[in-house]
């Protein structure tokens, strides 16, 4: 299986920023441009997680999306409730969608997976590991959770992929928690935070991608040369 460079992109009240320790931002600009300077740059994911103040989609930036006419495709994340939210994001240009709070929510789950199966589908739980604990962000609160067995379980056995984002790591080049992966070894894995630096220890055959913040946007070879001089793209002496 071929593992994939995904270039992430956090929006907050419709501008672009990029993010340390998932908490200080520095602006980037606007989505329309970054999206079509990824395209040129050859990733083979863009993800969006977008944070708006107010509760339900945020259509301004859909619809930047749907204009921007970029051929890479695109995971959209961000107040995704329904099925119904899912039917009207699909109808700007995005290819798949990422749920966070709603993965507490069984019922909405379901019917979400439901509306675009399982492929399309991707589970985002941004976490931070204190004192050996384990606490998942929850966004609609915003705040972080500690962890349960119960969501835990539920969580793997929707068999979906999960993006798993170190936040004491985000925006740095390593530091990325190791510990996080025992509790996941049966799933589909993307990684985020800390990981750059660091990709040949994750050359392992459930994690299926990495996750970059902003640096994929400003070097125009940077994914190019990633690709060709890393095991891990390329599938040579992956660990089982």
């Amino acid at each position: 299986m071929k593992k994939r460079l995904i270039a992430s992109v956090f929006i907050f009240n419709d501008k672009c920023y990029q993010t340390i320790s998932y908490n200080n931002y520095r602006p980037l600009g606007d989505i329309k441009n970054i999206l079509q300077i990824l395209d040129r740059h050859q990733v083979d994911e863009i993800f969006i997680l977008d944070r708006n103040k107010n509760k339900g989609l945020n259509l301004i930036i859909l619809e930047k999306i749907r204009t921007s006419k970029v051929f890479t495709p695109i995971i959209y994340s961000g107040a995704i409730k329904t099925c119904q939210d899912v039917k009207e994001i699909l109808k700007y240009g995005v290819d798949r969608i990422a749920i966070n709070s709603s993965l507490w929510d069984e019922k909405k789950t379901l019917d979400i997976i439901g509306a675009i199966g399982k492929q399309g589908v991707i589970g985002v739980l941004p976490f931070k590991i204190i004192n050996n604990e384990i606490f998942f962000f929850y966004s609609q609160d915003r705040i972080f959770k500690k962890l349960d067995s119960i969501f835990l379980d539920f969580i793997r056995n929707l068999k979906i992929e999960i993006l798993l984002i170190d936040t004491l790591a985000d925006g740095f080049l390593k530091g990325f928690n190791i510990k996080i992966l025992n509790y996941f070894n049966s799933s589909q894995l993307i990684l985020q935070g800390g990981v750059l630096s660091e990709i040949q220890k994750f050359n392992k055959k459930n994690i299926v991608g990495i996750a970059v913040e902003n640096r994929l946007l400003w070097k125009e070879h940077y994914a190019i040369n990633l690709r060709s001089k890393n095991n891990f793209f390329i599938n040579k002496n992956i660990n089982l």
